[in-house]
């Protein structure tokens, strides 16, 4: 069975960065998010800038089966290249491990997704193997927080 949330990963108050609100979403959200929303399986957090005056994306875990814990982050278009999703993916990482190390995290995203690929890199996500996807080839990206 996938691994369930750690109750510190749930949606239930706000996570905060100096330059944007990742707040629980909520139904009223899937408009802002049609672009975006029929990607993942999993949402949790609508990802706002700071003053709260415009909607950003959506981030979200997933417990997965063999017990590692997939983080989501999608942005609007026109807000993309801006450090937003770094900075989303950082602070979800923190909140699923309890502000604790030992957390185990895995990523996955097309192989021609040079953005994704930097911004898994950034933050400690190592490279592993590659798998042929619908449509793309995918690669699969882990990261370990150890004491």
């Amino acid at each position: 069975p996938p691994r369930t949330l750690p109750s510190s990963a749930a949606p239930a108050a706000p996570l905060f960065t100096p330059r944007l609100v990742l707040r629980p979403a909520g139904a009223r959200d899937r408009i802002a998010l049609a672009p975006l929303w029929h990607q993942s399986p999993t949402r949790r957090w609508l990802i706002e800038a700071a003053d709260g005056n415009e909607v950003l994306g959506f981030a979200a875990l997933r417990g997965r089966a063999d017990g590692r814990l997939e983080p989501w982050v999608a942005l609007l278009p026109r807000h993309r290249g801006q450090g937003h999703a770094q900075d989303a993916l950082r602070t979800l990482l923190w909140h699923a491990q309890g502000g604790q190390r030992g957390a185990s995290f895995v990523a996955v995203c097309d192989v021609p997704d040079h953005a994704a690929d930097r911004q898994l890199r950034r933050v400690g996500f190592v490279p592993g193997y590659e798998a042929d996807g619908v449509p793309r080839r995918c690669r699969q990206y882990t990261l370990s927080m150890v004491a």
